[in-house]
């Protein structure tokens, strides 16, 4: 009698693309936080950063941390799926004091296994910050930016007042709602709102997660170091659509996770769409010939056509370049699709993808083209 070999066929996943107010706006307070080290984003983002104080832009690095962890804006259930933005004020005011401050330091235990406790960690300013750059230098370092000891000082004290931390949290929600998210909400829904309707024509039924991701974001992330795990752990996956993220991708955790992971992606049409949308286009237009409008992304791309692979540190010593920016353009020409992206032992390294620029030339003229 024959052996037979069994072979187990993919997993499908339960897909939705959604509008979510409160998700979308949250994810773009925390752009706000990476605007002056991401190149590439919403145009709208870098002019608010730059309307911003200092203690406003502070204030706002914790607060988006913070609710994240206790006001659940990722949440599984369908009675959050159209959550706005005031219903999320609404939810952190019925917080409990003690959740801010457990907010604010559940990040922190879960970096390191050595962890030495909460008192011993909060015994004093000094002891605290002294542990936090011990975690954090060496990474900020790489980012070529400074460790700021204010930041975090100011994050001591709302450790040791969470009800100050509320207080605070609930005023700056406010206050970037009124000044800067009502108005922006208002101009950016119908295109988010087309992305939706544009996506509700497509058949996830027979797909798996790695297709459905690559269906709405137009993004292989196979391979993607502890993404793939995570992902082939769900059996829903949410895509949040947004005006701000420019070529980039946002991902995390529901309540219901690893279970239910829920994506936030540039707001795009699928590809082949039969529902045409000027505004779509043009958006996701942008996001392409951004990466290119610079001159050292060009001169990047210009390298790659005379060698079939180049890793970072070949564009360092080639373009003279430092470390943090050649990380930020190559970070946006990736994201953007037009260099593929692989380890090689420890280093990064890159190659042209030729698809993608001829996709782009073909996308620009069907965008010009006269019916």
């Amino acid at each position: 009698m024959a052996d037979w070999d069994v072979i187990l066929a993919p997993a499908t996943v339960q897909v939705r693309v959604i509008l979510h107010e409160a998700n979308s706006l949250m994810n773009t307070l925390r752009l706000l936080n990476v605007a002056d080290i991401h190149s590439g984003l919403a145009e709208w983002l870098y002019t608010t950063a730059n309307d911003m104080d200092d203690d406003r832009k502070m204030r706002n690095q914790i607060v988006a941390d913070v609710v994240d962890h206790v006001a659940h804006v990722m949440n599984s259930s369908a009675a959050r799926d159209s959550m706005s933005f005031l219903e999320l004020i609404k939810d952190v005011e019925q917080t409990p004091v003690n959740d801010f401050r457990e907010g604010m330091l559940v990040g922190i235990r879960e970096k390191r296994e050595d962890y030495p406790g909460d008192d011993a960690l909060l015994a004093s300013r000094e002891s605290y910050i002294k542990y936090i750059h011990d975690l954090l230098a060496e990474k900020y370092a790489k980012k070529g930016h400074d460790f700021d000891d204010g930041a975090w000082d100011m994050r001591y004290d709302y450790i040791m007042n969470p009800q100050q931390l509320k207080d605070d949290s609930i005023e700056h929600l406010r206050h970037m709602w009124d000044k800067y998210l009502k108005a922006e909400w208002k101009r950016i829904k119908p295109t988010l709102q087309e992305a939706v309707d544009a996506f509700s024509q497509v058949d996830f039924s027979d797909m798996t997660a790695f297709e459905a991701i690559e269906t709405v974001m137009g993004r292989n992330m196979r391979g993607k170091d502890d993404f793939e795990t995570h992902i082939r752990q769900a059996e829903i996956l949410t895509f949040v659509p947004s005006a701000h993220l420019g070529p980039y991708i946002g991902w995390g955790p529901s309540e219901d996770w690893p279970r239910h992971i829920v994506f936030l992606f540039g707001a795009r049409s699928p590809k082949n769409a039969l529902m045409k949308s000027t505004a779509l286009g043009r958006s996701e237009l942008l996001v392409r010939l951004n990466a290119l409008a610079d001159e050292t992304r060009l001169k990047i791309l210009e390298l790659l056509t005379q060698h079939d692979e180049l890793c970072a540190q070949d564009f360092i010593t080639e373009l003279d370049l430092s470390q943090s920016s050649a990380s930020r353009h190559l970070r946006q020409l990736t994201a953007s699709g037009f260099v593929s992206e692989r380890r090689r032992d420890v280093a990064k390294c890159y190659s042209l993808n030729h698809d993608r620029i001829d996709d782009t030339i073909s996308a620009l003229k069907d965008f010009l083209q006269k019916e």
